[in-house]
């Protein structure tokens, strides 16, 4: 009997598998305490080498346990502390801190006085004090101060008007419109002034009119009658009144004798240009009420900075306002 053989092999079994079922043991340990402080793996793990034994039998292998990952906990953030004022160094002196003051501007030193020459002092007259006047505080009545308050009248620049006088003209000229009488100045020296203002500034032609109300002036051949230019000379003829000038009344009579002419009548023609600055500028000056007026009176005024209208009367009632007349042949009349 071989007895003793098979007891000793089964006794080296038993303390081989002892052994590895301890090393399992310590081998599981290690994975699970391994597995607490990593975060898990999902890669497998490779499984323990086999020791090597002298029998051939073969060993258990240890399977891997895998236990599910704990729950994430998160924490709420806790503010960082403050950081606590840093000891002051021993040995080192305390900074004072001083509050800003506003600087105050620099006043400059007054200039020094300066010394006044030698001044002349002459005794004052003794002033006599005058006799207290009683003052009486009036009513005023406000109706009557607006009422003699002075209204200043327009004064009307004609020559932006040219335009409108244009077709005024026309119509003027063609019996439509309102009858237009100009007034001279009633002093003889102003008529004449006037007359020569008129004459050099201004263009204006005596003329005759007589034979079937055929104009003749001193240019045209004798006993012919003026072919005038209506393009260039306005068919608003004017008829002297009032106080003749002796200068005009001349160049009438000479007029009348070169034509050879016996009953004639004295006219005074102006270019077109000045009658229609003049109907424009009445025009803008009475506005609506020029279509429906009658008759506009004016008068002459001649002064420094030119000629102009005023005096107005429409239909027999004043209108206040002027008109200004430039000049047209500018260089003649300087």
């Amino acid at each position: 009997m071989k007895l003793p053989t098979t007891i000793g092999r089964d006794r080296w079994s038993l303390a081989i598998s002892s052994l590895l079922l301890l090393g399992l043991l310590l081998a599981t340990a290690a994975m699970v305490q391994n597995w607490r402080g990593t975060p898990p793996d999902t890669r497998p793990s490779p499984l323990p080498p086999k020791p090597k034994s002298a029998t051939s039998r073969p060993t258990p292998q240890a399977l891997a346990i895998r236990l599910p990952p704990p729950p994430v906990v998160t924490r709420p953030a806790v503010p960082a502390p403050l950081a606590s004022p840093r000891p002051p160094r021993p040995g080192a002196k305390p900074r004072m801190v001083v509050p800003l003051r506003q600087t105050a501007k620099q006043r400059r030193s007054p200039p020094k006085p300066h010394q006044p020459d030698a001044i002349k002092i002459t005794p004052l007259k003794p002033v006599v004090p005058a006799k207290p006047t009683r003052h009486v505080q009036k009513k005023i009545d406000p109706g009557k101060s607006a009422a003699k308050a002075p209204t200043q009248e327009p004064v009307i620049n004609a020559s932006q008007h040219r335009k409108t006088g244009g077709a005024l003209l026309r119509l003027l000229e063609h019996g439509k419109g309102p009858s237009v009488e100009i007034a001279w100045p009633v002093s003889a020296a102003e008529r004449r002034q006037l007359f020569r203002t008129l004459t050099r500034c201004y263009g204006m032609r005596p003329a005759v009119l007589a034979k079937k109300s055929h104009l003749y002036d001193r240019v045209s051949a004798p006993g012919q009658p003026w072919s005038i230019n209506r393009d260039r000379y306005s068919g608003f003829i004017r008829s002297p009144q009032g106080e003749p000038i002796a200068e005009e009344n001349r160049q009438f009579a000479s007029i009348a004798r070169r034509h050879d002419l016996s009953d004639w009548r004295p006219v005074r023609v102006f270019p077109r240009t000045v009658d229609a600055v003049l109907l424009g500028g009445l025009g803008n000056l009475l506005g609506a009420r020029y279509q429906t007026a009658r008759q506009i009176r004016a008068v002459y005024e001649l002064r420094r900075d030119g000629l102009r209208l005023t005096g107005f009367q429409v239909d027999g009632n004043a209108l206040p306002g002027a008109i200004t007349l430039s000049a047209v042949h500018r260089n003649s009349c300087d």
